[in-house]
């Protein structure tokens, strides 16, 4: 089995030719490494592996 998790929608476009991963406030960036915290526990109790994916309703390339 292969589990698939997501922390947020695919993205962000870049932004003057670099990703925003690195903004965001400091509960912003609690939150997601208690996500991923969460998958690296499950990941530790099952024994399965996963990766993290992103989802998009549409095209994410600016025109």
């Amino acid at each position: 089995m292969l589990a698939e998790w997501h922390i947020f929608p695919w993205g962000p476009l870049k932004n003057n030719g670099k990703y925003p991963w690195t903004s965001g406030t400091a509960a912003e960036k609690a939150a997601i490494r208690a996500r991923i915290n969460a998958a690296v526990r499950w990941q530790q109790k099952t024994g399965h592996v996963s990766w993290v994916g992103g989802w998009a309703p549409g095209e994410s390339i600016k025109k």
